[in-house]
């Protein structure tokens, strides 16, 4: 992996040097611009979460395909430079932690690097322009016309998670040099690009997302989800989220008073 640290990437953003030996099932990226392996997907996927509806297979997979869009972020802003990251070069295995299904993503060639050339900015534009209009549009939308939901409800996911894991990477920023590179290389991700590149009418980074109280850690709130990942649509049980955009005033209420109340148990 020379070049970039692989280690953030493969204990938290859920990137495997080697397959895990025991999996659900494995899927090569670009093997799901294609029509009928798309459906396919979401037919297989939607059982392992125990989905009653095959939209929640598509919110599900674009909420973890995020990951893939936040080590990119991540190896540009950190590391000067980035992966191939394109579908052909991406495989991704689902097995089961716990008895919950967890996604693991592989690249064919770690080896493949995409570094600034001289304009830093330039080339910075260029790989998140090629890699989001060439790749993860195309995905994005391949899924969602096998699942038939709207592919704007992908890009949520996508953005939701974007957002907090720019988060993650400014409280955890060492200097002040690294974080005005954190927030200048998102800057161009969320406002340099325009709406077409991502196949939308806007770029679906571009978010004020509202605010609500979080119970467990006060000082970091939570945002209202972009969209709505669908997990009330699976039959385990778990209902809307917190954070769900869906919720009414009165149940999110009714929901954080529960929390508050487990945080303070928990004490």
């Amino acid at each position: 992996m020379a070049g970039i640290s692989f280690d953030r990437l493969e204990q938290q953003m859920f990137f495997a040097k080697e397959a895990f030996p025991e999996q659900a099932f494995r899927v090569e990226m670009a093997d799901l611009l294609k029509e009928g392996n798309a459906k396919r997907f979401v037919g297989q996927y939607g059982p392992v979460l125990k989905a009653m509806k095959p939209e929640v297979a598509a919110t599900y997979f674009s909420l973890w395909f995020a990951w893939v869009c936040v080590a990119m972020q991540y190896t540009i802003s950190h590391d000067h430079a980035t992966y191939d990251f394109s579908l052909r070069n991406l495989k991704g295995q689902v097995h089961l932690v716990n008895g919950r299904p967890r996604w693991a993503f592989l690249l064919h060639d770690a080896d493949s690097l995409s570094t600034p050339a001289g304009d830093r900015n330039a080339w910075r534009k260029q790989v998140l322009t090629s890699f989001y209009a060439l790749e993860v549009a195309p995905l994005l939308t391949s899924i969602a016309e096998a699942a038939d939901i709207g592919v704007g409800q992908l890009w949520g996911q996508v953005a939701t998670r974007m957002h907090y894991a720019q988060d993650a990477f400014l409280r955890e920023a060492t200097s002040t040099w690294v974080r005005q590179t954190i927030e200048e290389d998102f800057a161009c991700l969320q406002q340099e690009l325009d709406g077409e590149v991502f196949g939308r009418k806007r770029n679906p980074f571009d978010i004020n997302f509202r605010l609500i109280d979080n119970p467990r850690m006060p000082e970091e709130p939570y945002r209202i989800k972009a969209s709505c990942c669908l997990a009330y649509l699976t039959d385990t049980g778990h209902g809307y989220c917190y954070t769900c955009p869906r919720m009414g005033e009165e149940e999110r209420e009714e929901k954080r008073q529960k929390l508050v109340a487990a945080v303070q148990a928990s004490n």
